[in-house]
């Protein structure tokens, strides 16, 4: 496997179930609370994260110290050398001369195309965290990953599901990266769902969402990237795209409502309780799959 991970389009369907079945075996490892020994102490990470984050940051920081690596958070930007001028290039010489592992995220995308360039040159590890509104690979593979262990609970076969993305597909990386995998996967068919400013970009079906949900096996809820800009609010109404009453009705009975979190109110805290709600199981899948993955890039 290539030391780095950086496009949605590395996922296939045997990394999927490497990490599905490694995955599984480090859940059961944490759970014991026994030693795992996995001996990569001897290895160091960095996290460089440029935009707020909770569930990535904390994931890979979790599976970091699930793994035995010993880790350092890049922190806020002024309070490096980059206020002095420093070049980013320059950042990322200093960052691989010192760590094994970097863990970006980023607003700007062109930074992660600077630091893969760093990290090739010092054969390294370089991780793709979320690249502006662009890419966001490892939650795509978690999505996956999730997906995966339900399919067969569910009696779906690959090739023949039917998903649906909701809401802000132009601007969420996540959706888009879930949409890259799951087609190129081949695991059925994908529609659309949200305002007309919000999924101008999106190369499937743009439907109703009363008309998508009786037949969707997938939905995938996303929340309003204002943080983005580009469209003003006002020209639409979110809360037409959330799970009120009348669009949990017109669920499958064993529908996988997923959602890369956090979420705003289109999904209302009382769905937390309904057995189709499996955000709370995706995050969790997501800290195991992250420690499967920073270990198959390791090795």
């Amino acid at each position: 496997m290539s030391k780095c991970f950086l496009e949605t389009s590395q996922i296939t369907q045997e990394l999927v179930d490497q990490m599905n079945q490694r995955s599984k075996h480090f859940e059961v490892l944490d759970q014991s609370k026994k030693d795992p020994k996995l001996n990569f102490g001897s290895y160091r990470a960095c996290l460089y994260f440029d935009q707020p984050s909770t569930r990535t940051r904390h994931s890979f920081i979790a599976a970091l110290q699930f793994l035995g690596i010993s880790y350092s958070d890049f922190g806020d930007t002024r309070r490096s050398s980059m206020e002095k001028g420093e070049s980013i290039q320059d950042t990322f010489k200093t960052l691989f001369t010192y760590y094994d592992i970097v863990i970006l995220r980023t607003s700007d995308e062109s930074v992660l195309d600077v630091a893969h360039v760093v990290a090739k040159s010092h054969q390294k590890t370089l991780i793709n965290a979320g690249q502006g509104s662009k890419e966001h690979p490892t939650q795509a593979l978690l999505d996956c990953v999730t997906l995966e262990r339900e399919r067969e609970n569910h009696k779906l076969l690959r090739g023949s599901m039917s998903a649906i993305i909701v809401g802000d597909y132009d601007r969420g990386r996540a959706a888009k990266s879930f949409a890259m995998a799951y087609k190129n996967l081949g695991w059925g068919s994908i529609q659309v769902v949200g305002p007309a400013p919000l999924t101008k970009t999106s190369e499937y079906p743009v439907v109703p969402l009363s008309k998508a949900l009786g037949e969707a096996d997938i939905i995938y809820m996303t929340r309003l990237q204002s943080e983005y800009g580009g469209v003003s609010d006002a020209e639409f109404d979110y809360q037409d795209y959330a799970l009120g009453p009348k669009e949990v009705s017109l669920l499958k009975p064993k529908a996988i409502v997923l959602h890369p979190l956090p979420r705003g109110k289109e999904i209302p805290e009382p769905f937390d309780t309904d057995s189709r709600a499996y955000y709370w199981k995706q995050e969790k899948v997501g800290f195991y799959t992250r420690a499967a993955l920073i270990e198959a890039l390791l090795l």
